[in-house]
């Protein structure tokens, strides 16, 4: 997995992908300087990469995360787009490790999903499959903590209940912990794309 920002990226930005690129497991980072996504998708595959992660600005800070799968012949197909509503970096992590695994359990956010209406549904389901195929987790269905996984990171999901956040559209937190001591590393909170504002191009 390549990640990289869109053009003049803020240094939020900057750093939101840093870290974003130590818990997401043999990913890397590029700087994308004046490269186009066509000259993106050829380093990928030239570093043995199938897929590429972008991150767009919003207002100073990141604000969209775009996936795209990357085919042999360097044809590019964007496959989903996450919107980000806020965030939560560590003040130490220049010191996060890249993560091999990152174990994710969806039993909670699922069985809260079949009490909403068929909409909200449809929608947390397909935001829940690009958060699957971006963060290349690793399905878990039992309620331990992976305390023996051995540089491991664990993806907790959980659904917004407040109300004046489902207003604003938010969705889910994600929070990545490690799995041997729940210590949290990383935060980023996802609203419903649909909810979208017209946003540059990358």
């Amino acid at each position: 997995m390549l990640i990289t920002t869109s053009h003049r990226p803020t240094r939020n930005t900057r750093r939101f992908v840093k870290v974003l690129s130590k818990v997401i497991p043999y990913s890397k980072k590029v700087n994308r300087g004046k490269l186009t996504l066509k000259q993106l998708a050829l380093q990928a595959i030239d570093s043995g990469f199938n897929a590429i992660i972008v991150v767009r600005n919003r207002k100073g800070n990141p604000g969209y995360i775009d996936f795209y799968s990357v085919a042999p012949s360097g044809e590019l197909i964007k496959e989903c787009t996450l919107r980000i509503c806020g965030y939560a970096i560590p003040s130490d992590y220049k010191k996060l490790t890249q993560a091999t695994k990152v174990v994710l359990s969806l039993e909670e956010v699922l069985q809260e999903s079949e009490q909403q209406n068929r909409n909200e549904q449809i929608d947390k389901l397909k935001t829940l499959d690009c958060i699957i195929k971006m963060f290349n987790v690793i399905m878990s269905t039992g309620r331990d903590r992976h305390s023996n996984i051995s540089g491991g990171i664990c993806m907790h999901i959980t659904a917004s209940h407040k109300e004046n956040e489902r207003k604003e559209g938010k969705i889910f937190d994600i929070i990545f912990t490690r799995c041997g001591n729940n210590e949290t590393l990383f935060r980023i909170s996802i609203c419903n794309s649909s909810r979208m504002s017209q946003a540059a191009t990358a």
